[in-house]
């Protein structure tokens, strides 16, 4: 089979035009293909961070809530937190067998 000359030479004109636009842009949209992925994983990171912090946010706001509304609860915190002792209770504290009392401890003890 015979081609034309002018085909032929359209289509090498062709491939050679294609070629040349490849070679000029085609690092340019890999660059920008691979610009574009790293934008978009970053966004999935970001996104999953911010569920993250959402949830959290979440939490401490039921949190307060029920610190502000519910008295049981409030005491509770309260002891566990900072140890709160009410007016008719008594803190006992114990000590490791060889551990020294600080001169703190020691003032109250004789007081």
């Amino acid at each position: 089979m015979h081609f034309p000359k002018k085909l032929f030479k359209r289509l090498l004109w062709l491939s050679l035009t294609a070629y040349v636009i490849y070679a000029l842009w085609g690092c340019r949209f890999l660059d920008a293909w691979r610009y574009h992925r790293a934008v978009c994983t970053q966004r999935e990171h970001l996104e999953v961070k911010i569920k993250r912090y959402r949830l959290q946010v979440a939490k401490k706001r039921y949190f307060i809530r029920k610190l502000m509304t519910d008295a049981d609860f409030r005491e509770q915190v309260l002891r566990e937190q900072i140890d709160y002792v009410g007016e008719d209770e008594y803190a006992i504290y114990f000590r490791e067998e060889g551990e020294h009392l600080t001169n703190t401890e020691k003032n109250a003890k004789n007081f």
